[in-house]
């Protein structure tokens, strides 16, 4: 008899008691030793399975298997695992897979007939008839394949070819008789993951080359996670795994790869502390004593004026800057009606979780996090990492201003129209005062404008990427950050073009926001927010769309050196160069 017992409960779609697992505890000599693992962050209901965020999940699984299940084992190597789970097959899939096969297991499977764990029938040895249909020749060549594996229902083909692109190859696992309860002991549901192994050992043995392995199981939730345990991540190709809902259309949506691991942040070293130290006591005193009072010089030299001028006459040398003076440009504020002209820094960062916090009193926190994030992509310059700080000042303090504050900004994700249209103002608005600051203060800088503006634009795109840094997950992005870098890389390629020769049109290419966005791409919604997920896509399917201000629209898909794959795998690697170059193609293509 095992000397205690390791309980893991695995709820998402329902709360699992400790009075009801434990029931399942030999009690001949009192309650044994145990210890109980929730695995559980929020509950919903399966119609709600489209709001569950899988890649965090699964990110917070990992980590609870990792830093506590594992070592409780290590410490107790004489107790007995019982998994009970009310989880996706996904999720369950995928804990399975972290927890690994070092360890046996017994898994319960929930009656959801009768509400009950109460299943089993240990005196029943017998297997349940199966049918395989794996890989039995030798085929070189890169190829993807699709593994249904069937228990409760079969699936149609169709259905799961709908999701999957160039899948060359079906492999399948099936009961005879398939149903919902028809698992009676753990030897069935042990032989069955056995068989999904040897599924696995096919695609090894006779496909070495494979690329990645669509999986489609319908299985009990518990031989879900025992499958994950059979997964060997030495030997087994990237796996893909599906949500299947029958109301939608197709009705299997990917949503993780078992063996991907989320982009970990990288430690900061006591080097990288102190450089983030200095940086922080230098912004401090540049804010206060250079930003803050030049707000001010701003506010004194209107009250100067007999002749009232726009912010931005105000604030550029002379020039027809028509453009930007049409629309909501015109309420744009003066510097000195900001925030900026009374900003502080404090070098506390207790309230800055989400990388910045600004207090009441205009007291801004900036997170170490952030400035290292901003550090490694600007290479430790000093001086753009401290120009990247003031344009990210400049920014939100004009969003204070468009009443984006802590207390309005909960949920502003789920206006992504709104928050687009307000982040280029903000941006454009940043960039030229920190032009004109940079004429005060740095005034070798600004002779070459068009230079100084292709910098400004690569500063201010290499600090949004900063921000994305701060999310581990690479395989998505927000519909609205993918535009944010498609507009910016566009304006930088059109202020590069040889027709802009002045500051003048630099300022009215600024105030024209492109009207650019890509299709192709699958779209999901997570709590309201518009996501594109940034692999599984169809090649062929990918195009640009671009609004030209002669009024044409633009189309585009792969060709000559434009390859949107390519632009694509710069969102995955968040590597802004990859874009950036395909844009240059795309604009020199259609000059």
């Amino acid at each position: 008899m095992a000397k205690g017992y390791i309980i893991l409960k695995h709820q998402v779609f329902g709360e699992i008691t400790d009075e009801e697992v434990l029931a399942y505890l030999p009690k001949e000599s009192g309650i044994p030793v145990y210890k109980i693992f929730n695995i559980k962050r929020d509950i919903i209901s399966m119609e709600k399975v489209h709001l569950l965020d899988n890649v965090e999940f699964r990110i917070y699984q990992k980590n609870i298997v990792d830093n506590e299940i594992k070592p409780y084992i290590t410490e107790n190597p004489d107790h007995k695992v019982l998994y009970f789970g009310k989880a996706t097959i996904p999720l369950a899939l995928h804990l399975g897979y972290c927890f690994g096969s070092w360890k046996d297991v017994e898994v319960y499977l929930f009656h959801r007939e009768q509400m009950t764990w109460d299943w089993r029938n240990d005196d029943d040895k017998s297997e349940l008839p199966v049918s395989t249909n794996f890989v039995s020749e030798t085929f070189n060549a890169p190829i993807d394949v699709i593994y249904k594996v069937e228990a409760t229902y079969l699936m149609q083909d169709g259905d799961m070819q709908e999701v999957v692109d160039g899948a060359s190859k079906i492999i399948s696992l099936s009961l005879e008789e398939p149903g919902k309860d028809v698992f009676r002991s753990q030897e069935q549901l042990k032989a069955f993951a056995h068989q999904f192994s040897l599924g696995l050992d096919s695609i090894a043995n006779y496909l070495p080359d494979t690329d990645k392995i669509h999986l489609f199981p319908t299985v009990p939730v518990g031989l879900a996670f025992l499958m994950g345990t059979k997964i060997n991540p030495l030997l087994s190709k990237p796996i893909v795994t599906y949500q299947f809902d029958a109301n939608k259309t197709p009705k299997n949506e990917q949503v993780l790869i078992l063996q991907e691991t989320p982009q970990t942040e990288a430690n900061m070293t006591d080097e990288d502390i102190k450089l983030i130290n200095e940086i922080k006591a230098d912004f401090k005193a540049e804010l206060e004593n250079k930003i803050a009072p030049f707000a001010q010089n701003k506010a004194q030299e209107k009250e100067r004026q007999t002749e009232k001028f726009s912010w931005v006459r105000q604030l550029l040398p002379a020039g027809d800057y028509s453009e930007m003076e049409k629309g909501f440009w015109k309420a744009m504020p003066d510097l000195a009606q900001t925030i900026i002209k009374t900003s502080t820094l404090s070098l506390n960062t207790d309230k800055a979780d989400d990388g910045f916090h600004i207090s009441e009193d205009d007291e801004w926190q900036i997170n170490d996090r952030f400035i290292f994030n901003i550090m490694n992509r600007l290479e430790r310059d000093k001086a753009k990492i401290l120009r990247a700080l003031r344009l990210f000042v400049f920014h939100e303090g004009l969003h204070i201003h468009q009443n984006l504050t802590n207390a309005t900004a909960n949920n502003i994700g789920r206006f992504p129209r709104v928050l687009e249209e307000a982040d280029y103002v903000a941006d454009v608005w940043a960039m030229l005062h920190e032009f004109a600051y940079s004429q005060s203060y740095y005034s070798q800088e600004t002779k070459n404008e068009k230079a100084f503006f292709r910098q400004l634009i690569d500063v201010a795109t290499k600090t949004m990427w900063a921000f994305d840094d701060l999310d581990p997950n690479t395989d998505e992005m927000q519909v609205r950050r993918v535009n944010r870098y498609l507009i910016w890389y566009w304006n930088y390629i059109q202020i590069d073009d040889r027709s802009c020769s002045s500051l003048n049109d630099i300022v009215n290419i600024l105030a024209n926001k492109p009207i650019i966005e890509i299709r192709g791409l699958d779209i999901r919604a997570q709590a309201q927010r518009t996501i594109f997920r940034l692999t599984g896509f169809k090649v062929e399917e990918l195009e640009i769309g671009y609004f030209q201000l002669d009024g044409r629209i633009l189309r585009a898909s792969n060709a000559g050196g434009f390859q949107l794959n390519e632009l694509v795998k710069g969102y995955r690697e968040r590597d802004g160069e990859k874009i950036l170059k395909q844009l240059k193609a795309l604009y020199q293509l259609n000059r």
